[in-house]
């Protein structure tokens, strides 16, 4: 039964984590297995099962070895060498990722929406004719979606002239949000040398134990969660590359550093350049800082910074959606989506009070609930 399950745990999840998956299509015939969800569930449960029921012990499992051997590696090497851990670490799961999303495309996985408008913008950009899409009859991409961050990726683009070019980027930049999540953790650790009592030094050495064990996990939570490798499989999107910037923008922000925390407010706008929707990101991110969220010994200057933070964000997802639509001479493309909450965007956003017998129902479909669990 070991065995069986040991195979299984290979094939069902840890191929489909290492490579991307696998997909198989023919006329009549499509199997692709790529979502790991519902394997390690049902796997997890069937070792549950022979260990508390069969008395079986898991730990003879090639797959259980592997990964004790592989964990005691990775959390010894991030605690000697954590920047060159964490940064070969992106740039393994960066590659493997990219890697991935290359054969969903090369296996007619991708689309033209969104990876066929966002390549021809960029070979119309990189041969003098204009930030335009063939594909979006020919429009300014602006009067779209408010993503200059897509600038950033012309040149690379310019010198290898292919939708593979961003496929790989976008994982590359997708990958270094662990490191981010990584140093994000530790502004949290208390500070253990303020510590003089030996009364109390059994918690505090408890707690440097959870940080020393839980800092090198984070990471792999992250290169393997299910969202961000959706995000990186479909196709490509400039806004996937705004969760590791704003990682990196809370991290610098809260740094203690002063020079630091200046690279935070070029990070803070580099992930307004992402799309329009990174401003509602920037005000919750403000909020949260207003409210005591940053690490006790930033909150001095963090609270006051979160409510710039917060006013930024709100003036940034206001002038995408009104000002440069008009500038443009047209409105915000995608307001008809938004008809039935208001004809106005005050309407929309006022909506959950206006109209709450649309707004709420809405919100807790089940198809949203099932997403949201999905991802938890």
């Amino acid at each position: 039964m070991i065995r069986i399950w040991d195979a299984l745990v290979w094939i069902l999840v840890i191929i489909p984590l290492v490579t991307g998956g696998f997909w198989f299509k023919k006329p009549g015939l499509s199997i692709e297995l790529s979502q790991i969800n519902a394997p390690v569930i049902l796997l997890g449960v069937w070792a549950a099962v022979l260990h508390f029921r069969f008395r079986s012990s898991l730990k003879d499992a090639s797959s259980v070895r592997l990964a004790s051997e592989l964990w005691a590696k990775w959390c010894d090497w991030t605690s000697r060498s954590p920047r060159v851990a964490l940064w070969s670490g992106a740039l393994f799961f960066g590659l493997l990722m990219a890697w991935g999303a290359v054969q969903r495309h090369h296996g007619f996985g991708s689309h033209a929406e969104d990876l066929g408008i966002f390549s021809n913008t960029l070979w119309n950009l990189t041969h003098g004719n204009g930030y335009v899409s063939s594909l979006k009859d020919g429009i300014n991409l602006f009067q779209d979606h408010q993503s200059p961050i897509l600038l950033t990726f012309a040149p690379f683009f310019r010198l290898f002239p292919s939708p593979v070019t961003l496929l790989i980027l976008q994982a590359l930049a997708l990958a270094c949000g662990g490191p981010a999540l990584y140093f994000l953790f530790r502004q949290y650790r208390p500070e253990f040398d303020a510590c003089r009592d030996p009364d109390v030094g059994g918690v505090f050495q408890t707690q440097r134990g959870f940080f020393q064990t839980y800092s090198p996990l984070l990471p792999l939570m992250y290169w393997s969660y299910l969202p961000t490798r959706n995000a990186n499989h479909f196709d490509f999107h400039p806004e996937v590359v705004m969760l590791p910037l704003y990682l990196w923008t809370v991290w610098a922000l809260q740094s203690s550093r002063a020079r630091v925390r200046m690279s935070g407010f070029f990070l803070l706008l580099l992930s307004l350049a992402c799309k329009e929707s990174a401003g509602i990101v920037a005000a919750g991110l403000g909020a949260a800082w207003v409210l005591g969220l940053g690490p006790k010994s930033t909150q001095r200057w963090t609270r006051p910074l979160g409510a710039a933070v917060s006013l930024l964000g709100i003036a940034h997802f206001l002038f995408c959606l009104k000002v440069v639509p008009g500038l443009l001479g047209s409105g915000y493309a995608y307001m008809s989506t938004y008809s039935h909450l208001g004809s106005s965007l005050g309407e929309v956003l006022l909506s959950p009070i206006q109209k709450p017998e649309i707004f709420w129902p809405l919100i807790f479909q089940k198809n949203r609930m099932v997403f949201l669990l999905g991802t938890l």
